[in-house]
């Protein structure tokens, strides 16, 4: 089951009439309690929790999301990422698209050049202030660096340990993990 809840009603109208077995959801706070495989919404819903809150809640549930963000340069990019949500949509952003989207999800690759421009620390409500950066400053990191700090980042957040791991060791071992997550 497809939930589509974008906060357009129009929009969410023509992706449902190209998507089988979906449902519109009107109440965002609802796509919690529904079972359903994949969601698709966007920032501009309202919840009663912080959206990138709402996200984690979503993929706690091992919801598959397409997340509608419209702008590049969006603050949920960090957080769907750290979440392993690449399934992105940006502007301009088209009923087509979301449709294809749902039917062809994104790997890995097709999100990794996002990874760098990310030099923030991405948190989630209730956070200790003084963890390590999800993500680092590439100006003093060559490209297999910032690979690697990448791959430790993401293993990192997915509890997995990267002590003597080769770089495609650790690709390998997130390609593992997004495979064991989708079957």
């Amino acid at each position: 089951m497809v939930l589509i809840c974008t906060g357009f009603e129009e929009f969410d109208r023509k992706i449902a009439e190209n998507v089988e077995d979906s449902q519109i959801i009107f109440y965002p706070d609802f796509l919690l309690k529904e079972k359903g495989e994949v969601a698709v919404l966007s920032p501009k819903i309202n919840t009663k929790i912080p959206f990138k809150d709402f996200l984690f809640a979503l993929r706690q549930q091992d919801k598959r999301i397409v997340l509608i963000l419209g702008d590049k340069a969006s603050p949920y990019i960090g957080y769907a990422l750290a979440l392993g949500i690449y399934d992105i949509i940006f502007d301009p952003v088209t009923p087509d698209k979301v449709v294809e989207k749902i039917k062809h999800p994104s790997r890995f690759s097709d999100v990794q050049h996002l990874y760098l421009g990310l030099q923030g620390k991405v948190r989630f409500s209730g956070s200790a202030e003084d963890e390590q950066p999800a993500f680092y400053s590439t100006s003093s990191l060559d490209s297999s660096d910032i690979d690697r700090k990448i791959a430790e980042g993401i293993l990192k957040f997915l509890g997995r340990s990267t002590k003597n791991m080769s770089l495609t060791e650790m690709l390998l071992a997130i390609e593992e993990e997004i495979i064991r997550a989708i079957t």
